[in-house]
């Protein structure tokens, strides 16, 4: 049904995501986004109000593996199609408007690797408030693999950049005490998280 024609598909008395909490996205934030993703924001806003009419005959492009926006914005409007939507369905249209739109908004808006570790607990605090059982654990196991970002450079990072001056004056003594030169022959070696 995703790569099907999805604009076609009649809207219906679809029921709003209660909770959905988007950004407010800044104008010059709003103006760099791609097509692709500012439709995507469109559904995602239209979902959460339970007013699908501004995105109800809008083309959406075409299905492909590359294009993770897209693929998302024919879901919402999926969703806005059916009055009665499956339980996997709705748990994905939730997952898509309250976890992965406003995390992309907010890396959009804050694009600095010292907010990754902000950005990260947001988004992990908003898959704890709106998913649950296996939708959760899916998800939760995901980071978990993918936590390169909680890597220890990651973290000193994001302390040379906190907004606390205590935060970054323990960095700053961190790096200094940690720049002894290696031996010859030994580096970091970067490796993932244990699953």
């Amino acid at each position: 049904m995703l790569a099907g024609p999805v604009h076609q598909l009649p809207m219906a008395q679809f029921r709003p995501l209660s909770g959905a909490e988007l950004p407010e996205v800044p104008p010059d934030v709003l103006s760099g986004l791609s097509k692709d993703l500012h439709l995507l924001l469109e559904c995602a806003s239209a979902v959460a109000s339970g007013n699908g009419t501004a995105v109800a005959h809008r083309q959406h492009g075409k299905l492909n593996m590359a294009r993770w926006h897209t693929a998302q914005s024919r879901l919402l409007r999926v969703y806005m199609s059916e009055q009665c939507p499956s339980d996997d369905l709705t748990t994905l249209a939730v997952y898509v408007v309250t976890v992965y739109v406003p995390a992309i908004m907010s890396i959009r808006h804050q694009p600095d690797l010292v907010e990754a570790p902000k950005h990260l607990y947001n988004q992990l605090e908003r898959q704890r408030r709106h998913l649950s059982g296996v939708a959760l654990d899916t998800v939760q196991q995901s980071v978990r693999r993918n936590g390169y970002m909680a890597h220890p450079e990651a973290v000193l990072l994001a302390m040379l950049g906190d907004d606390d001056d205590d935060v970054r004056h323990q960095a700053v003594q961190l790096v200094q005490g940690g720049t002894r030169a290696p031996k010859a022959g030994q580096g970091q070696v970067l490796q993932g998280p244990r699953t």
